[in-house]
């Protein structure tokens, strides 16, 4: 995301290293077809990663957080609890091995509603892209919120949902389909989030959704 203050890097992915690391730790077998690297996908853009002021994971899974360790000169910025989560076992194996003597950027959300959420943080100053509280699938996961200024809203909600249409029918029929992790705190992360989006025009874009490209393209909402 190109933004007046600095570019912003949501869910930079996953290395092969980190594959193969959370793989023997889990003893499982997984496949990744890597489309293209870090290096490619950000030059499509006319970007290099020394362009990259802030790197954001919306949690701590390898998927999303390992590519992180590729920026040594940008701010990588983890909500304090999910790097608890991250650091705890047996969690761990699903997270980046972490370099030693490496620490993230912590930081905790504050007592600041956004609609419906209860805490909330602003990443720039200008307040258009803000972190709130999405805990289901681990517990310190966060969504980024980026407002435009016609009263519309992108949510990068990571792996709460596997795609729009789930958290749709979700909504509507008060229900959670997919599994989480903490079934009480998904139940109340999507109350939260539908009420959001009843309050603002709102495209969702969770992390692994194959629609997600389309939708933020055209600003499909919900």
């Amino acid at each position: 995301m190109e933004h007046p203050e600095g570019v912003i890097l949501i869910d930079p992915g996953i290395t092969k290293s980190s594959l193969a690391q959370v793989s023997k730790g889990m003893k499982i077998g997984w496949r990744m077809q890597v489309d293209k690297s870090i290096d490619a996908g950000l030059g499509e853009v006319g970007l290099t990663r020394s362009d990259v002021r802030w790197v954001v994971p919306t949690h701590g899974h390898v998927d999303h957080a390992s590519g992180a360790l590729e920026f040594p000169a940008a701010a990588v910025l983890v909500h304090g609890r999910e790097y608890d989560y991250m650091r705890a076992f047996p969690w761990r194996v699903a997270c980046p091995k972490l370099p030693r003597g490496w620490t993230p950027s912590l930081y905790d959300l504050e007592r600041r509603p956004l609609g419906p959420f209860d805490r909330s943080l602003p990443l720039t100053d200008d307040g258009r892209v803000v972190f709130v509280p999405t805990p289901g699938h681990t517990p310190g996961s966060v969504s980024v919120v980026v407002r435009d200024g016609n009263d519309r809203a992108l949510f990068f909600s990571g792996d709460h949902s596997a795609s729009a249409e789930i958290f749709a029918r979700e909504c509507a029929e008060d229900r959670l389909i997919q599994l989480y992790p903490s079934p009480k705190q998904a139940r109340h992360t999507r109350d939260r989030i539908c009420g959001f989006r009843s309050e603002t025009p709102t495209v969702y874009l969770p992390a692994h959704d194959p629609g997600a490209a389309r939708r933020l393209e055209t600003w499909e909402t919900l």
